[in-house]
């Protein structure tokens, strides 16, 4: 697995993440996940009632999936060819991994 580093500062994920919180009128910040787990089946229920939509025609059209796990996992996996360098490196978005 190769990991990159993000190089956006926590200030600025904080702002997004409050910017987010404030869009949603979400006025608590959970510490732990017990208390998060406590709190989410109430944001849950006010989210769709502020949110959801009913289908324009009721009947599900829904189809079974017919693909094995692994073929999912084909099918919704990112691929893109690679050059290794020299060096053993290889460049993903500017990036030099």
């Amino acid at each position: 697995m190769i990991v990159m580093q993000s190089f956006m500062s926590a200030s600025v994920m904080l702002k997004r993440i409050g910017r987010v919180l404030s869009d949603l009128n979400v006025v608590l910040i959970c510490v732990n996940s017990s208390q998060a787990n406590a709190w989410l089946p109430d944001f849950i229920a006010d989210f769709n009632r502020r949110f959801a939509k009913l289908a324009h025609y009721p009947k599900d059209m829904h189809r079974p999936v017919r693909e094995s796990v692994d073929e999912l996992d084909d099918i919704f996996a990112r691929q893109e060819l690679r050059k290794l360098s020299k060096s053993l490196t290889l460049q993903y978005d500017k990036f030099g991994i």
